[in-house]
């Protein structure tokens, strides 16, 4: 997707007569303007069709910086021709429409003038000469055919159409020198330029031309003039002199308005006298049209009959007032020059230009010249034009109604936006502003402040678009790192202005707008509370919500070198701009280059490593539960410029090739999706080739600056013509509750009941198109959402039944009457809503969310037939794992080996490991599979060896793998080696011996038969075995080695490959549990080793907590739920070298942690050594992530629900531990009881890092404190509304 263009400021049109001239390219009528260093092509509404850089006509000269100075156009050839400083460049159209680089010359002489008719052009400067193409060699060339020497410059040189006649005029002449042009000998010889005639004139001459068609049969060459006076001549030959140029008529302008001047006299078109009609014979006789524009601003027609007849005497005209006062009289400065652009046969556009490059149009409509109505269809329009140069900053008021442009030149040009079109009004002016100078605007871009280092600046645009200088102060300034204005109230008369040096000090300036004085304001450092070696980076000022009506404090975002970003904020009010820092996070980017920060305190960051850029977002108000990161990027291209939109919603990353515009979206906790995505990009690349130098947002669309071009985007997107904003803020709004996502994330958090009661009112409602059933009320007709449908349900329900509502179980605990009755899914309803999903999708859902939707619907039909024979973990994990195949299928290509799906997260295998229906869980797992194979891909995949919990079924599950391998119906032989390893971790060789008598045709066979008949009881064997192992391993077959291993009874060594080589763990845990049991030495070595290790490195908490239970540490395994990774593994005895820390963690960790807390005496202890502190700020940190993900009703509800554990005063002391029945309940899980009472005495499992003592005291006189209690609400002061 892309922006909408709105309107195109193009550069200003270099000073000068010929650089603008009218041209067709494909058809299609253009003009050609010199602007800067490039040739511009434009549109007749003077928008940009492309862009030549002409430094690319000279390779070799790269760093040219001069001007273009005259540009021509062939119509012949269709080719285009312009001169820099003597060096002259040919472009010509190729078959896609672009332009590519014909040929180029350098002229012994300075180009004024250029001309190009015929293959020939002609210089004109301080010489004049005369160039050929000749195309006869393998690479085109010019030779240069003629030339004359001449006493003063030559201003215009041109070429009669059939380049037979020059016609020349030197700087301050009132002659025009007439010469003949001979056609070139080969090879070359003389000069082909031969003296014609003079044609004189009474004062100095503006402009000469030809008229367009100069067929001897017709009325032969014929050229006009216009001098200063206005007075515009045509000249021709008599047929008794054919080589002298006479007077044959001017224009008799001054019959019709004797008392205004001519400004500017243009040809539009020849006409047949009398039109050809069928049957009569062809009459002669043209017409020739002329367009005149005259002081008073009226437009007048004039035409002149016979011109085809000769003498002069027979030429005849007329002239008619097309309508007065057409032009304003400030519009009249910029007809000095005049191009008239045929648009279609009846049909002109007016091109004027004054000498500072502004542009006007004035489109004509010539139908009927009877019917004055149709002359003029619109008024004059001045074309937006950047008159800066090369644009080189954009500084954009803080609502976004204005900005300020400012040029390499040292120019700035104000433009202010209206309701209607883009640019209502722009202001220029020259103040020759330092490019080290720092730059802010406020009062619609009219107000300007500059700081340099000599002093601060004070300007205004006044009504007449002169900028005025109102204030200074001359004091020295250090360079400074940004300046931006910040204003106590919309209708305030002061204005603050702050800016922030390199050296963390902040300086304050008021601008009174009464007293029109700047006065000093506070003066602060931040060094005090900063490492001195830690200097600044970068420092922006934080952007003002433009709805604030009143702003009371300012913002500043400071980065330093370490990467650590810091907020600080000042009262506005206050008058002493007392600087208090808030917000600090360390994001460890080194070598930021640049930043940005949104109203929400929401920052982007680019840094540079090297040649490598690399984009990332961080959100300010994290918690230590994450690091803060929202996105992250490496970027290929250099990153120029960042901006965010003024309501904060999207990010604007501009490149030299491209603007990518990002938004954050909601959280996929499925497909994994990142959380923020470039939902549009803009190319200027077709329009002009010049790179991307800056662009910034305004209130309504965003400003691209390329070169000398402003490009203005509106703000809706291509193709939909959706608002971006609109777009961006759908994106994380919340989702609808019949969204599968929703729905899933409901089922996790145990609210089966609502999803029951959406799945059927869904099912009830949904129709054959993917609506819902249109329900009349006394609004409107149209078809309502599913929600509105299930609030009007609710809305008919007594107040005993409002208990019931889905919206009150997600916010009151699922807490239903039990009187009540329950939403229940029927399996007629079942099958009807999965026909009806089945055949269209709803709307607003993707293709995989609407597979999921409907995989959601059959496991919740599932669900509520196998109510009491699936626990709560157990259910968590079927509707994970099906969900898991749904996309892991959709995102893999159909041709995909099985070794590229993707493993279901630990989150769903701590489910099954928690869980007591692991029976039924396989079943289900094996199902899923394809074809009910349990290969070790999927396995793998499904953490199969991780959760089961049986050392029976672990075995019997590992031979069903080793079976499947050994017969996989994806391979045409049998492959035994990687059976063996399985079969040989369950101590059963005999099997492994029968594979491989049956593995005909393997190259191992008869080696490995021989070797398995040895007796490896023997240590002579064993040895054997581990010699092989080696050898193997020598030879990459690693999984042949670690089935030696094991033969060799060597599991460590087994085990060190899987990990190491393979990259397995997961392989690793299995053959070992097999092999060993849960209790043993390697088991053990993998879990503190390596998987712990691996969990902290990529913050698996989920991970980190099944390892810690495996190695029978329950109290740190419901530490590490809650605990923050770096603070915890600062405790452990374990080599935890790298501890990271995922963008977002999953919300059901909290549920997690409600489970095992009061699973056993060990999970209390875990859970009362985690401060109530950490726990509240977890659970808050876990709405937020529901919230990125669209849950909002989730996150309310976990907000309202979640119950805390509280410690009591002791008021007697007791040597025994005593519980009373309602504080065993709190020590209930949801599958069993775990109601022991454990002696002090007795041996515990191993020693967990965490104290035996909380608070100075025993655990187990602790643990008799321990309540469960319902906080009935959150203090909402902790979401910083």
């Amino acid at each position: 997707m892309s922006l909408e263009l709105g309107q195109v400021a193009v550069g200003a049109v270099n000073e000068g007569q010929h650089t603008l001239v009218s041209a067709v390219v494909d058809h299609q009528p253009v003009l050609l303007g010199a602007s800067r260093d490039c040739i511009t092509i434009l549109h007749e509404d003077c928008s940009i069709l492309a862009s030549l850089p002409f430094e690319l006509a000279f390779p070799l000269h790269s760093t040219l910086t001069s001007t273009v100075q005259a540009v021509a156009f062939d119509r012949a050839s269709g080719r285009i021709a312009a001169a820099s400083d003597g060096r002259i460049g040919v472009w010509e159209p190729t078959a896609s429409s672009s332009w590519r680089i014909h040929s180029s010359f350098t002229a012994p002489h300075s180009v004024l003038s250029l001309d190009f008719a015929k293959d020939t052009i002609v210089a004109g400067g301080d010489a004049l000469s005369l160039w050929t193409l000749d195309e006869t060699h393998a690479l085109p060339r010019w030779i240069k055919s003629g030339t004359e020497l001449e006493t003063s410059p030559v201003l215009t040189a041109r070429l009669s159409p059939s380049a037979q006649i020059l016609a020349s005029v030197q700087a301050g002449s009132n002659l025009v020198r007439l010469s003949s042009v001979v056609p070139p000998t080969t090879p070359p010889s003389g000069n082909s330029l031969r003296f014609r005639s003079h044609a004189a004139h009474s004062l100095r001459l503006r402009d000469v031309s030809w008229r367009p068609t100069d067929d001897p049969a017709d009325s032969g060459p014929i050229l006009f003039t216009a001098t200063v006076d206005g007075i515009f001549r045509i000249w021709g030959c008599m047929i008794d002199e054919p080589d002298f140029f006479s007077l044959w008529a001017t224009l008799d302008v001054h019959a019709s308005l004797p008392k205004h001047v001519p400004l500017a006299t243009c040809f539009k078109a020849t006409r047949d006298m009398w039109p050809a009609k069928e049957g009569e014979p062809a009459r002669r006789g043209t017409m020739d049209d002329f367009v005149t524009v005259f002081s008073d601003g009226s437009v007048h027609l004039t035409t002149i009959s016979n011109f085809d007849c000769r003498p002069p005497t027979c030429l005849s005209q007329s002239t008619t007032v097309l309508q007065e006062q057409v032009f304003q009289q400030s519009q009249l400065a910029n007809l000095r020059y005049t191009t008239l652009l045929i648009t279609s046969p009846s049909t002109a556009t007016l091109v004027g230009r004054c000498s500072r490059g502004t542009l006007i149009t004035l489109s004509t409509r010539l139908d009927d010249p009877t019917d004055k109505t149709s002359y003029f269809v619109h008024p004059p329009h001045t074309v937006p034009i950047n008159l800066t140069g090369k644009i080189r900053h954009l500084v954009p008021t803080f609502c976004g109604e204005a900005m300020l442009v400012l040029g390499d030149n040292g120019r700035i040009q104000s433009w202010e936006l209206g309701e209607g079109d883009v640019v209502t009004e722009s202001f220029v002016s020259d103040p020759r502003i330092k490019s080290s100078s720092r730059i802010a605007t406020w009062h619609d871009g009219r107000m300007v402040a500059t700081a340099t280092p000599d002093g601060l600046k004070v300007f205004e645009f006044r009504q007449s678009g002169h900028l005025r200088l109102v204030d200074h102060l001359s004091d020295v300034l250090p360079p400074l790192a940004t300046m931006f204005v910040a204003r106590s109230e919309e209708d305030s008369l002061s204005t603050t202005i702050i800016a922030i040096t390199s050296d963390f000090i902040v300086l304050s300036w008021t601008f009174s707008s009464a007293l029109r004085k700047i006065s000093e304001g506070s003066t602060q450092s931040f060094n005090e509370s900063r490492s001195p070696t830690c200097p600044l980076a970068v420092a922006v000022g934080v952007p003002i919500r433009s709805s604030e009506s009143k702003i009371e404090q300012a913002e500043i975002l400071v980065v330093d070198i370490a990467g650590t970003i810091s907020f600080w904020k000042a009262k506005i009010p206050d008058s002493s701009y007392v600087w208090e820092e808030g917000a600090e996070l360390k994001t460890g980017k080194e070598g930021v280059v640049m930043a940005a920060c949104n109203p929400s305190l929401m920052s982007a960051l680019v840094t540079l490593n090297g040649d490598e850029y690399e984009l990332s977002i961080w959100d300010s108000k994290s918690s230590e539960f994450a690091s803060g990161l929202q996105f992250s990027q490496k970027m290929s291209d250099e990153v120029i410029d960042l901006d965010w939109s003024v309501n904060g919603d999207t990010l604007a990353v501009s490149t030299p090739s491209h603007v990518d515009l990002l938004c954050a979206q909601r959280l996929d906790d499925l497909s994994g999706s990142p959380g923020w995505i470039t939902y549009a990009s803009i190319r200027v690349d077709q329009m002009t080739s010049a790179p991307i130098s800056c662009a910034c947002w305004l209130s309504r669309g965003l400003v691209i600056a390329s070169g000398n071009s402003l490009f203005f985007y509106s703000a809706k997107l291509l193709p939909s013509k959706e608002d971006c904003h609109d777009f961006a803020s759908s994106r994380v709004a919340p989702l609808p509750y019949h969204h599968p996502q929703l729905l899933f994330q409901a089922l996790l958090h145990g609210h089966t009941d609502v999803v029951l009661k959406i799945l059927e009112s869904l099912g009830a409602q949904v129709t054959e198109d993917g609506d819902v059933t249109p329900i009349r009320n006394s609004r409107a007709d149209d078809k309502i959402t599913v929600e509105d449908f299930l609030r009007a349900q609710t809305a008919k329900k007594t107040v005993t039944e409002n208990s019931n509502d889905f919206f009150s179980a997600l916010t009151s605990g699922n807490k239903s009457d039990s009187s009540s009755q329950s939403a229940s899914l029927t399996e007629e309803g079942t099958h009807r809503l999965l026909a009806a999903l089945k055949k269209c999708p709803l709307r607003g859902l993707s293709k995989v969310e609407h597979a999921h939707l409907a995989v959601l619907v059959q496991t919740a039909f599932e669900i509520q037939r196998q109510k009491g024979s699936l626990d709560s973990n157990g259910l968590r994990y079927l509707i994970s794992m099906r969900s898991f195949f749904i996309y892991s299928a959709t995102s893999l290509p159909s041709n995909a080996s099985p070794t590229a799906l993707q493993r279901l997260k630990y989150r769903d295998v701590v489910w099954a490991f928690h869980s007591e229906s692991q029976d039924l869980l396989l079943d289900e797992s094996i199902k899923a599979c394809e074809g009910s194979k349990l290969t070790w891909d999927n396995a793998k995949a499904l953490g199969v060896f991780l959760w089961l919990k049986s050392p029976e079924v672990l075995s019997r599950q590992l031979e069903l793998v080793g079976r499947t391998e050994y017969i996989r119906p994806d391979r045409d032989d049998k492959d035994p080696i990687t059976a063996t390893l399985f079969y040989l971790a369950l101590r059963k060789k005999h099997i492994v011996t029968t594979f491989w008598k049956q593995a005909g045709g393997h190259s191992d066979q008869r080696s490995m038969l021989k070797f398995l008949a040895n007796d490896f009881e023997l240590p002579r064997w064993r040895s054997a075995a581990l010699k092989n192992a080696f050898a193997l391993m020598s030879k990459q077959r690693f999984l042949f080695a670690a089935a030696f291993f094991l033969l060799g009874d060597s599991l460590k060594d087994a085990v060190s490959v899987c990990l190491r080589q393979l990259d397995d763990f997961q392989l690793a845990i299995a053959i070992t549990r097999v092999h060993e049991g849960d209790d043993g030495p390697v088991l053990r070595m993998i879990l503190e080793d390596t998987v712990l290790p691996f969990a902290f490195k990529n913050g698996f908490r989920w991970l980190a907590s099944w390892s810690s239970w495996m190695l029978g540490k329950r109290d740190l395994a419901v530490q590490t739920i809650v605990t923050p990774l770096n603070d915890l593994a600062s405790r452990l005895p374990y080599k935890l070298v790298t501890v990271g820390s995922p963008m977002h963690e999953d919300p059901c960790l909290v549920l997690l942690f409600e489970q095992l807390r009061s699973w056993s005496l060990q999970t209390v202890k875990g859970a009362v050594a985690v401060p109530g502190r950490t726990e509240f700020n977890f659970v808050l940190h876990m709405s937020r992530v529901l919230c990125r993900m669209g849950c909002h009703l989730l996150a309310l509800s976990l907000l309202r629900n979640y119950e805390f554990i509280r410690l009591e005063p002791v008021t007697t002391a007791s040597s025994q531990p005593s519980f009373n029945p309602r504080e065993r309940m709190g020590l209930r899980r949801m599958s069993t009881i775990m109601d022991m009472e454990v002696p002090s005495t007795l041996a515990s499992r191993a020693p967990s890092p965490v104290r035996e003592t909380v608070g100075g005291q025993e655990f187990h006189h602790v643990l008799k404190r321990v309540k469960v209690e319902k906080v009935q609400e959150f203090d909402m002061s902790a979401f910083n509304f």
